[in-house]
């Protein structure tokens, strides 16, 4: 076992077994080695994850019904219009929680990302070459390794939800990207071509859509080779840049024939950052039971407003930054995030000053556990763990990602995608 480096939890047992390979030729071509979880860590991780979903549910359900609640948290912030005409929306297909485990081993929930399946397509790429038998032989036991394809499970619920939504057979996707340079970008990416692939080979036509060729006949979206059944957006927040309130996307909640797979409501609702601001301050005074603020006080980072913070106490936030961190509320792939202790002290006045007329959050920083990465051609960095939630409420499947730096995104490239094994 001096192969493997333990990621262990002062004094509880349920995490002791929970280890990530180290360059033991385990990994794929790239060098890139699994996290493997056993049944008590994986049950520990579970369980958290529940506690998540019960109270982000909670939170989202005031926010929606609470006009205050919106007015208090949101303002009269040039995007309210927004904000308010996708107060009902689809229910996700699929959501993300992003966790770390900090250095006493408890999962940390710091994000929840509503809609895409970030990272999947890659990691289950990744775990397509990693030996099963090798795993075994490196772990030095006799324990049998799963792995849960994310990418096949995001594509079968697109298919059950748009079948039940339009009644289509072999429902065609339409994968919506922006004009100009970020649309090239997102037509570059591996993810987006894996899942244009898997679509089509388990169940029907998928192809790519720029915004300027996107139309509605009343029923429908169409592309320029048809109509489309399923739409998914690849970037919310380019898109509301680039689109007036009369283009044809902000049909699509209403089109009987077509059903928004990434919907912008759940984004702004149940994705939003601001989720993680009325979780954490006690004076939202949402209708947590003891035993969920217990479990929020443990597990979800000190969050707030960054327009409440500000007011609160304006010097600490900027004496204090190396353990803070701001986020923009409505954005994804690390835009609009500032890790005060990877920033300057002058840069982070800024981020703050910015964030006056911006909606975002301050968060407590999670110093994560070290795991040395030399199979990346990295000395150290540290992996997070990102749970899949089905439907607003079963879990299957989940990534890692690593990084030597403080975000751990994939999109902004500052992560690496990391398959995670589980003990069967």
């Amino acid at each position: 076992m001096n192969h493997l480096r333990q990621i262990t939890r002062a004094g509880s047992s349920p995490l002791e077994e929970c280890v990530v390979a180290g360059s033991t030729g385990v990994g794929n071509a790239e060098g890139i080695e699994p996290i493997l979880l056993t049944q008590n860590a994986l049950s520990t991780l579970q369980f958290d994850t529940h506690m998540a979903l019960e109270v982000l549910s909670i939170a989202e359900h005031a926010l929606v019904n609470s006009r205050p609640l919106r007015d208090r948290l949101f303002g009269d912030h040039a995007s309210r219009w927004i904000i308010e005409a996708n107060l009902h929306y689809s229910s996700e297909t699929i959501g993300r929680f992003d966790v770390l485990q900090d250095i006493d081993g408890i999962y940390r929930f710091i994000e929840y990302n509503s809609g895409l399946c970030g990272g999947g397509f890659a990691a289950d790429d990744i775990a397509s070459g990693i030996s099963i038998d090798r795993l075994r032989a490196v772990t030095g036991g006799p324990a049998q390794w799963r792995y849960e394809k994310c990418g096949e499970q995001f594509v079968k619920a697109i298919e059950a939800a748009t079948v039940a939504r339009t009644g289509a057979a072999r429902p065609a996707l339409g994968i919506i990207i922006p004009d100009g340079d970020r649309g090239d970008t997102l037509l570059a990416d591996p993810e987006i071509s894996l899942l244009l692939n898997l679509y089509e080979d388990i169940v029907g036509p998928a192809h790519v859509i720029r915004l300027s060729d996107l139309r509605s006949d009343g029923r429908r979206l169409r592309g320029l080779e048809g109509p489309i059944h399923a739409a998914l957006v690849g970037d919310w927040l380019t898109t509301i840049a680039a689109c007036a309130r009369n283009h044809p996307i902000w049909e699509c909640e209403q089109l009987p024939g077509t059903w928004m797979c990434n919907a912008l409501g759940a984004s702004i609702y149940r994705g939003g950052k601001q989720m993680f601001a009325l979780l954490s301050d006690e004076r939202y005074d949402l209708p947590f039971s003891a035993g969920q603020r217990r479990w929020i006080k443990q597990h979800i980072p000190s969050t707030r407003m960054l327009d409440v913070a500000m007011i609160d106490d304006a010097d600490a936030l900027i004496g204090n930054r190396e353990e803070l961190v701001i986020k923009t509320c409505f954005a994804s792939g690390g835009y609009g995030v500032v890790p005060g202790w990877a920033t300057s002290e002058s840069d982070w006045i800024r981020a703050l000053d910015h964030g006056r007329t911006d909606i975002a959050i301050v968060q407590e920083r999670i110093t994560p556990k070290v795991l040395g990465g030399e199979a990346m051609g990295r000395s150290e960095g540290s992996n997070d763990i990102c749970p899949f939630v089905w439907r607003g409420k079963t879990l299957g499947g989940m990534i890692s990602r690593f990084s030597a730096g403080a975000l751990h995104n994939i999109s902004a490239g500052s992560g690496l995608p990391v398959p995670v094994f589980i003990q069967s």
